[in-house]
């Protein structure tokens, strides 16, 4: 995996979760996955794997806030 790309994922997980927490996640995804095997050593076929994992991920802790946010909106619409 080429360096800049996973930097543009890096990036991705940091916006939607802040620099700390989403460098983790997309770290211990990776661990989880391939151990302690650097990002430039992976294949072709392990990248689009780590890819794939990462996007689902995202999905979830997407939908997770989404989730989060319409619940606090409905809660402030009950409390007036």
């Amino acid at each position: 995996m080429k360096i800049s790309t996973w930097n543009q994922i890096m990036k991705s997980f940091e916006d939607l979760m802040g620099y700390d927490k989403g460098q983790r996640e997309v770290v211990i995804t990776k661990r989880w996955y391939f151990g302690d095997k650097e990002i430039e050593e992976l294949s072709g076929r392990e990248e689009k794997y780590l890819v794939h994992l990462l996007r689902i991920r995202y999905k979830e802790i997407l939908d997770e806030s989404n989730r989060k946010d319409k619940k606090d909106a409905n809660q402030q619409r009950l409390d007036i």
